[in-house]
């Protein structure tokens, strides 16, 4: 390529670097210098990638209007210059196919930054939809003016927290219909559009999915704010041409008066250690030996200060969140090139940190007192030092640009010309594009957040204890528990080896002990550090009531308490989906309509209280409603009818509560999108008993119902009882066994159906034998001298017959592998402490396949003895 083109490129690439909207002279320049390098460049064949970049430029110089122009000529330049290194680098205008995301996603969006932003948002929508349910199931007299003012500034403040965080991303889309919805919020209370604020979380969930899954969304911003309509049906405007409005000036936020913190106190101090840690890094990056910073560096300092601003702006920290605003377009600046990262910049990241520090420190202070913060004018002299420094800036650059370009057009039009003329022709009124002096203080500075409503400031005297956090990797904490496990299986075995060689050596033994002791805290450590609060699987309950209530036409209040109770993470994640099931059957099934509410007396609204609390090593929630109970009469009918139970068969009036669990069972006379076809309350209860829980059904006609679901803390370890049949060791889980006992004589006997029978406190209970289950050889054949096991599983008693009881055991649950995993009665095994492998038993399996085992031994010998009547049996049973 020759000189003369490339001067002509780096010519073309300063005008276009000085170009501003309606700066018509300057714009004629680069479109006289674009044609002059068309021109010269037809000659050549190598060159035909920049001639018809040219002619598609001077194509668009008619049908684009000047902000898009510019932004067409700088794609330009760049791959001019690029081109001019190496003719097949560079993209063109014109060479560029469009993103199947169009404007919803910004060409600079920095994927970091969009991953933190789907981690905080994804957690905060669904605050966000609880609050709005929350709401939306209110009466009249519930919804009082404090309330809606509390509800109403929430809103507001969120979604400006949204449309500033995504803006800042690139999710340019989000950032469009965010801002949407807020003018819609100036004409219309929030509570008014309940429908369309839960629309846009699900469209803003749906970017989001789409996003981490390398997908498109399945409706881009214009479609989704086309379709949103109010309640009276009309569609609302197009959203065409929406901008994102000015933020408000420095001199306008500075108002030095008191606000109150907003948000759960924990939750702040986490994030207060979370900014810390971001200072501390961007700190270490300023004070290190290198003289220069890349653009690695740089993004690093970026994100830092846009995380903290995105924190600080949820929880109402007004002077974090604005100087952060101010530090962070100062570095977006610095980062693409507007800015150079010199000393006096360094300066001021430095006097941000040590502000940040200092407001931090206040925030602490703020929460363990009344939650108010007093601003200080040290905020406000920060962004007068940003806002100087830009315009210092600007100056530098307005009086550069003029000369350069006054040189150049000299240049241009020839010798004849005195350069006052030239200057005179060329200076614009308001000079340069100047991206840095858009993004000054004066209007950049977010606008204030919606004031929360007045709330009730804490007394002095409620001290908030502060705790630090630290983020670990979730990966990381399973393997960590991995560990955990095996050492205690390890120590187990050591501690059990020494006592057995070493029990003279007294130091052994008491070295034995700590260990023991040690073991056995590092395990409830590291069990307590996978535990989460069930709050967030609560909140989406309360949308299933609402959205289960609104489509079949009931009413109904949902309540929770207990909802910081914490278990196992993995426990929480199985549980999401027996729970919806149980409470949308309580809103479908138990609510009655508002019609027969009245007719029985009751109020029209009907309730539903979902609880969780802590008891015995496990977790029990119940879900308690008010409406019509269970008619155990209707329910034994629709067995029998069904072929779930035989006619005749005499039930408990908690094993016909049970038989709602039964494959198949429903008393729905219409199926429907919400239930009727049986086939959902069967799988809520094998996914309980796979997490070896229990459910537990209390019921009264005409009242209500409860079901309780018991569960334990975690899967990762259990709690049992040791026992050996034959030399086989099985373990029991505590939370199945009532009672263990040698029987007397008198307490046995044999029965045609139900075989060996053991009598127990006014019941006769099935025995069955393990040994003869699992085929072992067993110790002891006579059950006079072998130990029954009284076990329950919510819906039936029985006992299983072990040769001893060797005591209490915390198992380590393992998988049985492929080939034993279908073993009917087992759920996994553990190492025990000496070695040996114990079985560990699913009692809810095991007696369903003893039963199993039993009726077929029953039918085989019937057959034997009257073959004609076998088959009635069967269809029977």
């Amino acid at each position: 390529m020759s000189d003369s083109i490339s001067d002509k490129i780096e010519e073309i690439a300063l005008l276009v670097v000085m170009l501003f909207p309606g700066d018509a002279q300057t714009l004629d320049l680069v479109m006289d210098s674009l044609a002059e390098l068309k021109k010269a460049c037809e000659s050549d064949q190598e060159n035909q990638r920049l001639v018809e970049a040219c002619n598609y430029i001077l194509e668009q110089r008619e049908s684009l209007d000047d902000e898009n122009l510019i932004a067409a000529l700088n794609e330009f330049a760049t791959a001019a210059q690029a081109f001019t290194q190496d003719n097949t680098a560079g993209v063109f205008p014109h060479e560029k196919q469009e993103s199947p995301w169009k404007s919803d996603l910004s060409p600079e969006a920095d994927e970091g930054l969009i991953i933190e932003f789907i981690e905080k948002h994804s957690t905060l929508m669904d605050d966000f939809e609880a609050a709005i349910v929350q709401i939306a199931q209110l009466n009249e007299e519930e919804r009082t003016s404090e309330r809606l003012e509390e509800f109403r500034g929430y809103v507001k403040s969120y979604l400006h927290n949204v449309k500033g965080d995504a803006g800042s991303v690139g999710l340019s889309g989000i950032e469009k219909v965010t801002h949407f919805i807020e003018d819609i919020l100036q004409d219309t209370a929030a509570e008014q559009i309940i429908d369309q604020l839960l629309e846009y979380r699900e469209w803003v969930l749906n970017v989001l999915s789409a996003y981490s899954g390398g997908a498109v969304p399945e409706k881009l911003s214009d479609d989704f704010i086309a379709g949103l309509s109010v309640e009276s049906g009309e569609n609302l405007k197009t959203g065409e041409g929406t901008e994102v409005e000015e933020p408000q000036s420095a001199e306008s936020e500075a108002e030095l008066e008191p606000y109150q913190l907003d948000g759960d106190p924990e939750i702040l101090v986490e994030f207060i250690a979370e900014a810390k840690d971001h200072l501390n890094e961007v700190e270490e990056l300023l004070l290190s030996d290198s003289d220069s910073y890349g653009r690695e560096d740089l993004d690093a300092m970026f994100r830092a200060v846009h995380s903290i601003k995105g924190g600080s702006s949820y929880f109402n920290i007004q002077e974090i969140t604005r100087t952060s605003h101010a530090t962070e377009n100062l570095m977006d600046n610095a980062r693409n090139g507007n800015v150079v990262f010199n000393n006096a910049l360094k300066g001021i990241m430095l006097d941000y940190i040590a502000i940040q520090r200092s407001l931090l420190e206040k925030t602490s202070n703020a929460i363990a007192g009344d939650g108010m913060i007093t601003p200080s004018p040290e905020a406000e002299r920060f962004l007068a030092t940003i806002d100087d420094y830009l315009k210092s800036l600007a100056l530098i650059e307005e009086l550069s640009l003029q000369a350069d370009l006054a040189q150049m057009e000299q240049e241009n039009k020839g010798p004849a010309e005195k350069p006052e003329e030239a200057e005179n022709k060329t200076a614009p009124e308001n000079p340069a594009k100047q991206p840095i002096e858009e993004q000054t203080p004066s209007t950049q500075i977010a606008p204030k957040t919606a004031a929360p409503a007045p709330k009730k400031a804490r007394t002095s005297k409620e001290k908030v204890e502060l705790k630090s956090f630290v983020k670990v990797e979730t990966r990381r904490l399973d393997r960590l528990m991995e560990y955990i496990g095996e050492m205690v299986i390890s120590s187990s075995m050591l501690i059990r080896k020494c006592r057995d060689q070493l029990s003279h050596d007294e130091a052994v033994i008491n070295n034995t002990h700590q260990l023991e002791r040690i073991s056995r805290e590092i395990q409830e450590i590291g069990m307590s550090m996978r535990l989460v609060p069930i709050k967030g699987l609560f909140q989406k309950m309360s949308r299933v009531v609402w959205d289960t209530a609104k489509k079949i036409g009931k009413e109904v209040h949902f309540e929770m308490s207990g909802e910081d109770t914490e278990l196992d993470r993995t426990v929480v994640e199985k549980l999401a989906d027996p729970l919806m099931h149980m409470v949308r059957n309580a809103v479908d099934h138990g609510i009655e309509t508002p019609e027969d509410r009245k007719a029985a007396g009751k109020p029209p609204k009907g309730h539903v209280h979902l609880s969780a609390t802590h008891g015995g090593g496990s977790i029990i929630i119940e879900i308690r409603d008010d409406g019509k109970g269970l008619d155990p009469e209707k329910l034994l009918k629709t067995a029998v009818d069904k072929g779930i139970v035989a006619p005749g068969e005499s039930l408990s009036e908690e094993e016909i509560y049970m038989l709602i669990f039964a494959p198949g069972f429903s008393t729905a006379k219409v199926v429907t999108d919400v239930s009727g076809r049986g086939v959902g309350m069967d799988v809520v209860r094998r996914n309980i008993e796979d997490m070896r829980g229990r459910i537990n059904i209390t019921s009264e006609l005409g009242k209500g119902s409860c079901f309780t679901i018991e569960l334990p803390l975690t899967l990762a370890i259990m709690e049992g009882i040791e026992t050996t049949v034959g030399y086989e060791r099985f373990i029991i889980p505590t939370l199945s066994i009532t009672e263990f006992l040698r029987p007397e004589p008198e307490m046995l006997s044999t029965t045609l159906k139900r075989g060996e029978v053991l009598q127990y406190r006014d019941m006769f209970l099935p025995i069955f034998r393990l040994a003869d289950l699992f085929q072992i050889p067993e110790a002891y054949n006579d059950p006079l001298d072998a130990t029954m096991v009284i076990v329950d599983t919510g819906r039936e008693m029985a006992a299983l017959q072990v040769d001893d009881v060797l005591g209490n055991v915390s198992a380590v649950i393992k998988s049985l592998g492929v080939m034993f995993k279908q073993t009917e009665g087992l759920a996994g095994c553990s190492i025990l402490s000496d070695g040996s492998i114990g079985l560990i038993v699913d009692v809810s399996s095991l007696l369903a396949a003893a039963k199993k085992k039993q009726r077929n031994v029953a039918r085989e010998e019937q057959l034997e003895e009257h073959p004609a009547g076998a088959e009635s049996m069967g269809r029977i049973h």
